[in-house]
């Protein structure tokens, strides 16, 4: 159970940080396209790379974020419920 709510929550936030990305990607793809630049040149660019870029490195560190911290806390809370009995 506990896994599946870990899933869940990685699947969620992953989610949101993608989407933050990409809105802040669109209106510079918006921009550029409004300029008159070609769709192929814009792929070309090395802001779409650092782009991606930020959203793979972004998605691991959250991926290896949420397991870590629950693994912690759950050893925290186990230490802390041996000392009070």
């Amino acid at each position: 159970m506990i896994f599946v709510s870990i899933i869940l929550l990685i699947g969620t936030m992953s989610t949101t940080l993608l989407l933050a990305y990409s809105g802040g990607a669109l209106t510079m793809l918006m921009f550029l396209l409004a300029k008159g630049i070609s769709v192929w040149r814009i792929f070309n660019m090395n802001y779409l790379a650092f782009e991606m870029l930020k959203t793979v490195a972004g998605s691991i560190g959250l991926i290896l974020t949420v397991p870590l911290t629950a693994i912690i806390s759950g050893f925290i809370l186990v230490r802390h419920s041996k000392n009070e009995s």
